[in-house]
């Protein structure tokens, strides 16, 4: 007796598929002259320079706190005079007490006024 052989078709191979994508170079940015708008203020500024000064007015400062005050009020100074026309200077100040105080936060918001603000902390 002869052994039957099965015999199997398989399907014939598929060929993969290959979409070929051209990608398109990019356009060049468009070169113009025009500067960023400068912030709106009295003077034709550039740029602007904000800074936060923070105070710990907590009793633990007592010792230090007017010679805190003093450094502060000599860091906006310094900034200020070493600043060129085109750079305008913004300073708010935050002093802060333990959670327990009545007041918790002595707060001036940004400002140019220097004076105004050296004046505030001086009273902190």
């Amino acid at each position: 007796m002869e052994k039957s052989k099965a015999i199997t078709k398989s399907a014939p191979a598929k060929k993969a598929q290959t979409k070929s994508i051209k990608k398109e170079p990019k356009a060049a940015p468009k070169k113009t002259d025009k500067k960023a708008p400068a912030t709106k203020t009295s003077k034709s500024v550039e740029q602007l320079l904000e800074i936060g000064l923070l105070l710990d007015c907590t009793s633990s400062m007592g010792s230090w706190i007017e010679r805190a005050k003093t450094t502060l009020q000599q860091i906006i100074q310094n900034v200020v005079d070493s600043a060129d026309g085109n750079l305008q200077v913004r300073v708010c100040f935050v002093g802060y007490r333990d959670h327990c105080d009545a007041e918790r936060f002595t707060i001036h918001e940004f400002t140019d006024d220097i004076v105004k603000l050296k004046t505030f902390i001086s009273k902190v």
